[in-house]
């Protein structure tokens, strides 16, 4: 059951780091995922 929760925080915490990706990409912070990375 522990597993379980860990996997639904971690798709949760992955999900909302891809929006704040999304929303620098939006900004002009970097053109694509790969380089808004970077630049982290």
């Amino acid at each position: 059951m522990m597993v379980q929760k860990k996997a639904e925080v971690r798709v949760f915490v992955d999900g909302i780091y891809l929006k704040v990706i999304d929303d620098l990409i939006s900004t002009g912070y970097g053109s694509n995922r790969s380089e808004v990375v970077r630049k982290m």
